[in-house]
């Protein structure tokens, strides 16, 4: 009797329990959990990068940088959606780069394997510096290949279109639709610009952050159309010209892929060699065993 008593009196406060966390929204232990482990995995994305950041902004105002080079990084910067200063830049390379170099010095105190993790560290050290220094223009040529690829596309898409519209910026709305990440980052931009401002300037400005040749062949083109040229001849002889180029780096690349597989076909060859002579001395060993 008591016993049961004791099982109504714990579902009684269970069943409080319950309502109260209905009422007041309260996440019950199971959705905490969740919520912790969630946190938990995000405070482990914190990579030390951003710690190096946090040092770099501290010193970011005692770095000595010309006007010219402050502007070609802010513009680098710009380009791959880095909010940083251009001197929060250097300082953030600098930085990185000196733990490195000061943890390779520490090392020398360490007996015995002290010279090479001495030597280890300070090659991290260098390599750090030279990753870290061109990691913008590496990221900017990936997007510039990226944005490449998709213009025979685009050049095409313009040429049906001019022959229903002189809309530059309903065109590049509907390929917009369409495009590639990149591009898309892209023509909203220029779309937003056009919008707001002059449409040859929105355009240049486009032209002048991607640094493309082939891109600059489309937007004049386009900036042809805004002043009320016809563009259709244009525009289909560049999308000729663009399909040729693309179809040319098609073949290079295909041609990079037997020697990429080169390797993996030798050690195949070698293998079944091995597998036919291992049959091979298996079935002339049993002869002669039997010979004998």
């Amino acid at each position: 009797m008591i016993g049961f008593q004791i099982i109504q009196f714990f579902i009684f406060w269970i069943g409080c329990y319950e309502c109260m966390i209905g009422f007041l929204h309260v996440p019950n232990k199971k959705i905490s959990k969740k919520i912790f482990t969630y946190l938990s995995r995000e405070e482990t994305k914190k990579t030390k990068d951003m710690y190096f950041l946090e040092i770099a902004s501290h010193f970011s105002n005692y770095i000595p940088i010309s006007e010219y080079k402050r502007e070609k990084i802010e513009n680098q910067l710009k380009i791959t959606r880095n909010h940083m200063k251009a001197e929060t830049y250097i300082a953030f390379i600098w930085v990185k780069t000196g733990f490195y170099m000061i943890l390779s010095f520490l090392f020398l105190y360490i007996p015995f394997l002290g010279v090479i993790l001495f030597g280890t560290c300070f090659l991290i050290g260098i390599n750090t510096y030279f990753l870290e220094s061109s990691r913008l223009e590496v990221s900017i040529r990936k997007k510039r290949i990226c944005i490449e690829k998709e213009l025979p596309r685009l050049a095409n898409t313009i040429t049906q279109e001019l022959c229903y519209t002189r809309d530059v910026i309903h065109i590049l709305e509907n390929y917009m639709k369409h495009a590639g990440e990149e591009m898309t980052e892209e023509l909203k931009i220029t779309i937003a610009d056009m919008k707001s401002g002059n449409y040859e300037m929105a355009l240049t400005r486009m032209e002048a952050r991607i640094s493309s040749v082939m891109l600059s062949q489309v937007i004049r083109g386009l900036i042809s159309v805004i002043r009320g040229d016809d563009g259709i001849f244009y525009f289909q002889m560049l999308s000729h010209d663009l399909r040729k180029l693309e179809v040319q780096a098609l073949k290079t690349e295909a041609i990079k892929q037997p020697q990429k597989i080169g390797k993996y076909t030798l050690f195949i060859f070698l293998c079944f060699l091995l597998i036919i002579f291992t049959a091979l001395g298996i079935s002339m060993g049993t002869q002669i065993k039997s010979i004998f």
